[in-house]
């Protein structure tokens, strides 16, 4: 019952070092919430002070520390507990944020950032990215997806991916879910696409079982899972052949 009590909450989640952290919030104030077992959660405050809007977008763990970002904040914590914003370069907007390659990758329209500790941030030359909704790392490095999809080697140059994905019509979609895993890189979103790819260079397009637009594709327990706007949820151990599950109930409105 503790997301009816705290609406607006579920922006983001994040897992490391045994802690469930869930991340939201308003223009006002930004929430955090934790688990130890995924079962009970604990209401924290959030990091005081941020640029409106507050709302947390996005949380990655990783080198032991965890990173969420909103429209115009990072925010950082060891614990889930005490959070605290540094400073970061000029920025348009964040939208989401991940860790690979020792280091964390912020990105939004126009704009990446990167921090090997999540305290001291440096801009990275955007270049081609527009509007990414989702960040990813991966065997040959940073996967971003939204609008198009870019790749980069280090999260501060990027090139755009467009021009590779074999065997799709014109991009005019949108992509709102990346993840990578056993070294293949899943992208979801509109117009039912899935796309996998092992090098973040060359994308295929994988039979659908969905359909409304894909927004949230997440590994765990040997799996894939991925799931629409109308609560449809499928399963998949290779990301190439997708299964519906039908013995759970359709969620509508599910994002994350």
């Amino acid at each position: 019952m503790l997301f009816e009590k705290t609406p607006l909450l579920g922006q983001a989640l994040a897992y490391g070092d045994g802690l469930f952290v869930a991340v939201g919030g308003t223009t006002s104030s930004n929430r955090v919430v934790t688990s130890t077992n995924g079962a009970d959660w604990i209401v924290r405050n959030g990091a005081p002070g941020l640029t409106s809007p507050q709302t947390l977008k996005s949380v990655a763990w990783g080198g032991g520390r965890l990173v969420a970002v909103s429209s115009k904040n990072v925010v950082v914590s060891t614990n889930g507990v005490t959070w605290i914003a540094p400073s970061i370069p000029s920025i348009y907007e964040l939208r989401a944020v991940t860790y690979g390659g020792d280091c964390f990758v912020a990105v939004g329209p126009y704009t990446t950032i990167t921090s090997t500790n999540g305290i001291n941030w440096v801009a990275g030359t955007s270049g081609p990215i527009h509007y990414p909704e989702a960040v990813t790392f991966g065997p040959v490095g940073f996967l971003a997806a939204g609008d198009g999809m870019w790749a980069s080697p280090n999260g501060l140059s990027w090139t755009n991916c467009d021009p590779n994905l074999s065997g799709l019509p014109t991009l005019t979609g949108w992509f709102w879910g990346a993840t990578c895993a056993n070294g293949v890189y899943v992208v979801v979103g509109q117009k039912q696409w899935i796309l996998t790819s092992t090098d973040a260079t060359v994308f295929i397009n994988r039979s659908s079982f969905h359909r409304n637009t894909l927004h949230s594709v997440a590994f765990g327990q040997g799996r894939f899972v991925a799931v629409d706007d109308s609560g449809r949820i499928g399963i998949s151990a290779d990301a190439l052949t997708w299964t519906v599950l039908t013995n759970i109930p359709c969620l509508s409105g599910c994002h994350t």
